[in-house]
């Protein structure tokens, strides 16, 4: 007995897949759970993963696959070339600036042991580093624009340099009490002999006890002048 043959009304109903054609061409619909094949998944019309997960897109379709070889979901981030940093204007650290502070270091050393030694030797080269310092600070910038590690120590004196004002201050205040006890002898960072900062002192005194005397009588005077007023009283001139 032959097959009848396949016919215009026999074409399925619109909405069925391409899965749904084929098996009814073979005789065996998937809605049909007497025909053996699985049944239709509305939740699922391209089929479903291995592991149950309905598929977005018919098998063997790139749609919703693996990410194309050789494409990045961002692009990676700029490797850093060498000891070149952003300039002073942008953020960065100032090399030049930060040098002239190592050269600043080396003037005080020299002046310190030229006034404790008397060796007219470290004067000297006090006097060079004053002389060829802002040549020897613009070398030094320079190179750390291309050596890495020179740029890291710059950038470690620049940020000790934020208390330089402290440090120095304290430095001083050491210097006078050394010079008091008659430890070293006075002039180094500014230090004056015992019997110069006596008369310094008292001389401040003066002066504050000079100009607290002022301060009270231009309140009294000021004080005297409103009750002469409220009492309709002349002040005298």
């Amino acid at each position: 007995m032959t097959a009848p043959a396949f016919s215009d009304t026999d074409v399925p109903p619109l909405g069925l897949s391409v899965m749904d054609l084929d098996d009814l061409v073979d005789g065996d619909p998937d809605d049909d759970p007497a025909g053996g094949g699985a049944a239709f998944d509305p939740d699922a019309p391209y089929g479903r993963f291995a592991n149950g997960k309905p598929r977005k897109s018919p098998a063997g379709s790139r749609a919703g696959g693996k990410r194309p070889a050789g494409r990045r979901k961002t692009p990676p981030a700029p490797r850093k070339v060498g000891g070149r940093k952003m300039p002073a204007a942008t953020g960065g650290t100032d090399y030049t600036e930060a040098s002239l502070t190592l050269v600043g270091v080396a003037q005080s050393v020299t002046a310190v042991a030229g006034t404790l030694l008397s060796d007219e030797a470290f004067k000297a080269d006090t006097a060079t580093l004053l002389l060829l310092g802002p040549q020897i600070a613009a070398v030094s910038g320079e190179l750390a624009d291309s050596e890495a590690r020179w740029a890291s120590v710059l950038e470690r004196v620049s940020t000790t340099s934020k208390w330089s004002p402290g440090l120095m201050v304290a430095f001083t205040l050491a210097m006078q009490v050394a010079v008091n006890h008659r430890l070293i002898p006075p002039g180094i960072a500014g230090t004056r002999s015992p019997e110069e900062m006596l008369a310094a002192a008292a001389h401040v005194q003066a002066e504050a006890e000079q100009q607290a005397a002022e301060q009270l009588a231009a309140r009294l005077a000021a004080g005297g002048a409103r009750v002469a007023a409220r009492m309709g009283m002349p002040m005298a001139a």
